[in-house]
């Protein structure tokens, strides 16, 4: 939109400071300029045209995965950064100028510890099958167990490459030795927080299932999150209940008015892609301990898992810490409707901070293929979720708007990981982390492209 106006108006003050300078504030807030000239007091200021453009213009970044990967200081020393940093991954000031993404670390909840069977094994390549499961899963001793939590990366700059020639990051989960246990999560984020906007991921991600439509334990994750939870990056406020104060809090959290904490997520992996129930979980056959009689202990799924043995579950979760205020607040299952389509979101009680939606795809197209597109529309009053083999292909598999929770609105970063999820999150799921193998070869993800508009 061009404004003509005469500097007499500028001088004089009948534009106001706060519009000629999009920057400063006015007593409520800042001032809409598309509004103040075609509908508000400067629609009526004399000597001033008003020409919209016929041309909708799309402002797109696009950071480049090529140009380095920063250390933050704040995770590794310089001491400690020095030792494994690579002409593409580094602390150096060309990187902390130039770098886009940086290297993710986990936080690992101590009390998400596993008993992990004693096994590994190249689940993708191998012929690991469900008995080979069911018999690792029932006859190792407790004593044989070994007790681990995920782990991150001892020294920066060793799972996460940047390639400046094809523009890319390779993501690495390392390879598990006999003494050695790790199940190592790997993951970058974007550095130049924003607020909104369609981000969208190309990628090739580790494949998640086996020819024998066996899980390997990862999660494969794209998400947004909060760029900070000071003051400056609060969300909008909640005046119904107000938000639940902290994200590791428990029922007994303080409510309060606004939070910092803001999370949008793909989770994909192998669970139950329907609405969880506390009442129904899936009936499991658990047999009985006998090695002599197979068919006492290698027992099969339940039929409604095995009719989507081949699917993975796309989980698309908005974390609104539990603000009641949206008309249509609901826990428990219930159906969101959008365009010809109906997702089942769940929230496990009031007091839960997330709403959460699953649709089962298949393994074999999303991470199977060359690459993929996965997609998070984030839009002042809704978000939506879209997964695609290209991008003018992109289907949609999650929608929630601010009837049903309450959208962020405050400045968020990208995630992009590869990790171990305790399945003790994942109610119902047919395979648990503790009884699946840990890696015999690296696990790696490639990401080629990210687009924000």
């Amino acid at each position: 939109m061009l404004i003509v106006t005469t500097a007499e108006n500028l001088q004089q003050k009948a534009i106001p400071e706060n519009v000629q300078n999009l920057g400063k504030k006015s007593e409520t807030g800042f001032v809409n300029p598309f509004f103040y000239f075609l509908y508000g007091s400067g629609s009526s200021l004399k000597n001033t045209t008003v020409q919209r453009s016929p041309h909708l213009l799309t402002v797109a970044a696009n950071p480049d995965p090529g140009a380095g990967i920063y250390i933050n200081p704040v995770y590794w020393s310089k001491e400690v950064a020095e030792k494994s940093k690579t002409s593409g991954c580094g602390q150096d000031s060309s990187l902390y100028s130039m770098a886009a993404f940086e290297q993710f670390v986990h936080y690992i909840d101590p009390t998400t510890k596993m008993n992990n069977i004693p096994v590994i094994a190249d689940v993708l390549n191998d012929n690991y099958t469900k008995t080979d499961y069911n018999w690792n899963k029932r006859f190792y001793r407790k004593e044989e167990l070994v007790a681990i939590t995920a782990s991150v990366a001892p020294l920066p700059c060793e799972t996460v490459i940047s390639d400046p020639v094809n523009h890319k990051i390779t993501l690495r989960n390392p390879k598990s030795e006999f003494g050695k246990w790790q199940k190592q999560n790997v993951g970058v984020i974007t550095r130049h927080g924003m607020t909104y906007g369609k981000w969208t991921v190309k990628c090739k991600l580790t494949e998640l299932l086996n020819k024998n439509n066996m899980w390997n334990g990862l999660t494969n994750a794209i998400w947004l999150i909060a760029q900070a939870q000071s003051e400056w990056n609060f969300r909008r406020d909640c005046n119904n209940g107000g938000y639940m104060a902290n994200y590791y809090g428990g029922q007994t959290d303080q409510r309060v008015k606004n939070v910092g904490y803001s999370e949008i997520d793909f989770e994909i992996l192998k669970t139950v892609p329907y609405c969880p129930s506390w009442v129904l979980p899936p009936a499991y056959n658990q047999g009985i301990d006998d090695q002599y009689n197979v068919q006492n202990w290698n027992v099969p799924f339940p039929e409604e898992i095995l009719a989507d043995d081949d699917k993975i579950t796309v989980s698309c979760t908005n974390w609104d810490m539990a603000c009641w205020q949206p008309t249509d607040f609901h826990d428990g299952c219930y159906p969101v409707r959008y365009q010809n389509k109906t997702f089942w979101a769940h929230r496990w009680d009031k007091n839960y901070r997330a709403l959460t939606e699953k649709t089962p795809e298949s393994d074999d197209e999303l991470f199977g293929s060359p690459w993929y597109y996965f997609q998070i529309d984030w839009q002042p009053d809704k978000i939506i979720w879209r997964i695609g083999p290209s991008k003018d292909k992109l289907r949609v598999v999650g929608y929630v708007d601010d009837k049903v929770t309450s959208i962020p609105n405050n400045q968020m970063l990208l995630i992009i990981t590869q990790e171990f999820h305790n399945t003790r999150w994942w109610i119902g799921s047919a395979y648990s982390q503790d009884n699946t193998p840990f890696p015999k070869v690296d696990y790696t993800g490639e990401i080629y492209e990210l687009t924000i508009e």
